[in-house]
């Protein structure tokens, strides 16, 4: 399934919008959000260095998961809002799916988290050129 989202999101985003939303995807998305974030985490913890590193790591997931989370059921309420059958289990699916692809895209990034903390680069303008990096990338 997360080859699909990586080569062609339209045709997931279609499976999506017709119904087709099977478990497995949900949970493949949810592992794939937690391995690349948990990877991102690790990182970035490296800063701090210590428990800093595990605390980043179980941190990063738990927050986006969270936000998939309660992003889900309010998509729902405003595509009802505005007239559109209600449809959370849909709506869960498409929301991990395009955090889980934002992961993937963060996770890319990682070694030039690691390249930065090699070359001591502050941790803030490690944080600014992570931003930076990912504020031009849009649909």
């Amino acid at each position: 399934m997360l080859r699909h989202v990586c080569r062609d999101r339209g045709a997931t985003l279609a499976r999506i919008r017709d119904g087709i939303v099977p478990a497995p995807t949900l949970r493949a998305m949810a592992a794939t959000i937690v391995i690349a974030t948990a990877l991102v985490g690790a990182a970035l913890g490296s800063f701090r260095g210590g428990v800093q590193i595990a605390y980043a790591a179980v941190k990063l997931p738990a927050v986006l998961l969270g936000a998939a989370a309660l992003s889900a059921p309010v998509l729902t309420a405003v595509g009802a809002a505005l007239g559109r059958p209600a449809r959370l289990a849909s709506d869960l699916v498409l929301v991990t799916t395009a955090v889980a692809f934002g992961a993937l895209l963060l996770a890319a990034c990682t070694p030039l988290v690691l390249l930065a903390r090699a070359i001591a680069m502050p941790y803030h303008e490690v944080i600014l050129c992570v931003v930076a990096t990912f504020a031009p990338i849009g649909p």
